[in-house]
C-alpha cells in the first residue's frame, strides 16, 4: 500500500488525462452520431 499513495498522484493525473480524452471523444461521437440512439428518435 506504501506504493499507492506516491504511484496514486502520478497514476492519477495519468488517468484523469487518459479518461479526459477519451470521454471527449466519446462525447463527440455521440454528439455526431445522435440518430444512433433510436430511443432518442
Amino acid at each position: 500500500e506504501q506504493l499507492t499513495e506516491p504511484l496514486s498522484e502520478e497514476t492519477g493525473a495519468s488517468i484523469k488525462i487518459e479518461i479526459g480524452t477519451v470521454s471527449d471523444e466519446q462525447a463527440d461521437s455521440l454528439k455526431i452520431d445522435p440518430n444512433s440512439f433510436p430511443l432518442i428518435e
